[in-house]
């Protein structure tokens, strides 16, 4: 974790939603809080590079991981697609 300091949160989080419960709800929002604080930490450079282009009009950089964002889209699109319910398998 010292190398990762921003991963630290999420990580202690989903430790958190490993541990049996009887109750779903605190689980699931470990869980959810966990994605989001990941999701926010891991996309705040390439959503600050998007703001710049989009609502500053700034020079755009010269290489933007457009292949990575149209993987992770057509991944996620094909989930619900597929009938998957978003269960973890």
């Amino acid at each position: 974790m010292a190398a990762a300091p921003a991963l630290a949160r999420p990580v202690r989080l989903l430790l958190s939603s490993l541990q049996v419960a009887t109750d779903s709800h605190p689980v699931f929002i470990s869980a959810w809080s966990a994605l989001e604080i990941f999701v926010n930490a891991t996309f705040k450079s390439r959503k600050e590079i998007r703001d710049d282009m989009f609502h500053k009009f700034d020079s755009i950089p010269g290489h933007l991981p457009f292949e990575n964002a149209l993987a992770l889209f057509v991944k996620f699109l094909k989930l619900p697609l597929q009938g998957n319910t978003g269960e973890v398998v």
